[in-house]
């Protein structure tokens, strides 16, 4: 038996191997919608292993050397000129709640930290990882670790300009490490690559996750739909957010992990950062009661919008599955 799941690993190695080249292909067509919809930020990268690692398909993990909190609110305003307004609703929360202070203590107990996030927008997650590092060493909070989990598709933008500067680079000044998975989403599914390879390499990004956590004492970060919210067709006014898969909820219920659910919007004038207490999370089901949350918060807050997360049965009654979550506005 271990023979044969060892020879299965190398067949699945050897299809990697032998069909790099064509699977960046396609990862870097799914990027270029990415870089049209950032109004400048952003550029597709050519497909170039050597000179940028984190597209190799053997790298899904790359490490980073977190720097000074000022150094990080540097870069990230350079990104975000409005990047201040994390920070101060991040205030606010402690002066209310004490939401930092139970986060600090958490972290200090060695518990994880697991921030979870809607996906609006591809820098949100990065933004709200950002916000909280800079926070819990104003703190005080010392040696803990920070982790981002993102989408593959990310190794193929970089900041615009004469020589781009790979996203995966800039956040080296903020993560002790980058996770690169496949997202199981339509775009990967109908494109050409295996199903094989998603799986294979999902598989090795996340016992690597399931390592870091088990250490305990990490701040991680992670959209835990892994695709980004999207408008309904024939409704505008109506974004669905995607469902968790299986193998997310399990990051979010390890045993030294709290949750921290964040609902956050960034399109337009109107934005919102707002997040909820650290919670234990335990099993699928609570799983999704974390993004419901998440699509109630974010109702509350914005205007003109319903935001709508209803997985796994997600209804073709759109009005019934928005009144059901709170979502339908009079």
């Amino acid at each position: 038996m271990l023979n044969t799941t060892m020879e299965l690993k190398r067949t699945i190695r050897h299809e990697i191997e032998s069909r790099q080249y064509e699977v960046l292909e396609e990862l870097q067509l799914l990027a270029q919608p990415h870089a049209d919809a950032s109004n400048g930020l952003f550029t597709t990268l050519a497909i170039d292993p050597e000179l940028y690692p984190a597209q190799s398909l053997s790298n899904y993990k790359i490490d980073g050397s977190p720097q000074a909190p000022e150094v990080v609110k540097m870069v990230a305003e350079s990104v975000e000129p409005r990047f201040g307004f994390f920070l101060s609703e991040l205030d606010r929360q402690e002066s209310a709640e004490g939401h930092l202070t139970e986060v600090a203590d958490s972290l200090r107990q060695g518990h994880n930290i697991v921030l979870v996030t809607n996906h609006g927008d591809l820098k949100d997650i990065a933004y709200t990882l950002a916000a909280y590092y800079i926070k819990l060493k104003e703190f005080g909070v010392e040696a803990f670790h920070t982790s981002l989990v993102m989408s593959k598709i990310i190794s193929f933008l970089g900041l615009e300009g004469e020589t781009p500067t790979p996203a995966a680079d800039v956040l080296k000044v903020l993560c002790d490490e980058q996770y690169f998975t496949f997202p199981r989403t339509r775009s990967i599914a109908e494109s050409n690559v295996a199903k094989e390879v998603v799986d294979y390499y999902n598989y090795r990004a996340k016992v690597a996750m399931g390592w870091q956590l088990r250490r305990g004492k990490t701040l991680f970060a992670m959209a835990a739909s892994g695709t980004t919210d999207k408008p309904l067709a024939d409704y505008e006014n109506i974004t669905f957010m995607s469902g968790v898969g299986s193998g997310t909820a399990k990051l979010m219920e390890g045993k030294k992990s709290l949750v921290v659910p964040v609902a956050i919007w960034t399109e337009g004038e109107q934005m919102v950062f707002e997040p909820h207490g650290p919670r234990e999370v335990s099993g699928k089901e609570e799983a999704h009661k974390t993004m419901r949350l998440i699509a109630h918060t974010l109702n509350e807050r914005v205007d003109d919008r319903i935001f709508v997360y209803q997985y796994p049965d997600f209804a073709s009654n759109v009005g019934k599955v928005a009144v059901e979550n709170g979502a339908l506005k009079l």
